[in-house]
């Protein structure tokens, strides 16, 4: 099977798994307005970094989201991966979303968050 198309099935398997696992959260996570952490000229959006259960950075982990606005807001890419540090970095318009963490066809727990106007919000998230 061809990476993209095993990409593909991965998205799918997210995209299906990602209403139970919505179920699971109580509040957002806390939010920075400050953009330190964040790329050059990202200016709102989301970072933050992907670890294991010991909390040591993952990296090569596809980070997946879905907004939680009603209606839906599109997200401008279908999922972006971790950095050698576990380290990664969003552009998304401000809203609420829920992010989680994809290591090996398994998904970590979802996390929600509110992306602020104008403001970068970190999320920590668990690989699986």
């Amino acid at each position: 099977m061809t990476s993209a198309i095993r990409a593909i099935w991965l998205v799918a398997l997210i995209l299906i798994a990602m209403p139970s696992a919505c179920a699971m959260w109580n509040e957002d996570a806390p939010v920075s307005d400050d953009h330190a952490g964040a790329p050059a000229g990202m200016r709102q959006g989301a970072t933050g970094m992907v670890v294991d259960a010991a909390g040591k950075p993952v990296a090569g982990a596809m980070i997946a989201v879905r907004s939680l606005d009603m209606p839906a807001r599109p997200v401008p890419e279908i999922a972006v991966l971790s950095g050698e540090d576990g380290r990664y970095a969003w552009p998304l318009p401000a809203g609420r979303y829920q992010f989680a963490a994809l290591v090996g066809g398994r998904t970590g727990p979802a996390v929600a968050v509110r992306v602020p106007d104008g403001g970068i919000v970190r999320v920590t998230l668990t690989a699986p």
